[in-house]
């Protein structure tokens, strides 16, 4: 599943309205639809808010859920240049 479908499928189970997850997390409406519409990526921040009011975790909401998944993504860190981090997702 996506990640606008995991917002979607813990916002029903929530039985909550898009209006009542965007006020709770401090956004507007639209900007949540967006959200579900996968239109607009969601900040740590609002990702932190919506495992607290879903009551769930990151690697649920973000379906990380095996370490094959987590193996999925690669870092690469330069120590010397940190404008030289990349992360690919096979």
């Amino acid at each position: 599943m996506s990640l606008k479908n995991q917002f979607k499928y813990y916002r029903n189970q929530s039985k909550l309205k898009q209006e009542e997850v965007a006020l709770r997390i401090g956004v507007t409406r639209q900007c949540y639809a967006h959200y579900e519409q996968g239109v607009r990526e969601p900040s740590i921040d609002i990702i932190r808010k919506l495992c607290i009011l879903f009551n769930c975790t990151a690697d649920e909401l973000l379906e990380i859920d095996t370490p094959s998944e987590r193996a999925k993504v690669q870092i690469n860190n330069s120590f010397n240049n940190s404008s030289n981090i990349n992360v690919k997702i096979k």
